[in-house]
């Protein structure tokens, strides 16, 4: 295992237990994280970002399939389960994530949102 991705599994293990205040530690002060909701600026925005979707639900799980480090970048694709209101999703993610040192100072996140619109609606 490289040395981004052990920076990785950790995030992923402190999002499995629902500790969004402890993602500061990883996160630069100001971190650009892009997503389909859009670009939240800002380690506080981040936190926030995470405090929302572990109050409205729950990671169940995130499993690595395949990761790529290039210098301070990774390309890391999850199979991330997620429950809300009773109902759980699963989405394969593609996430880029940047590093300076040892804190994400860039991170793009992609996944299918029909996918997602398909899984929500119970097609």
């Amino acid at each position: 295992m490289g040395r981004l991705l052990e920076q990785v599994e950790a995030i992923k293990t402190l999002v499995l237990a629902g500790d969004a205040e402890q993602l500061r530690r990883w996160y630069a002060r100001d971190v650009e994280v892009v997503s389909r909701n859009g670009t939240y600026n800002g380690v506080d925005a981040v936190v926030d970002r995470f405090r929302q979707a572990l109050a409205n639900g729950s990671f169940e799980a995130i499993r690595t399939m395949w990761s790529v480090e290039d210098d301070d970048t990774i390309a890391v694709q999850n199979l991330v389960q997620y429950s809300c209101g009773g109902r759980r999703v699963e989405l394969s993610t593609m996430t880029m994530l940047r590093f300076d040192d040892d804190v994400v100072i860039a991170e793009h996140e992609f996944f299918d949102v029909k996918d997602l619109e398909r899984q929500l609606s119970g097609d």
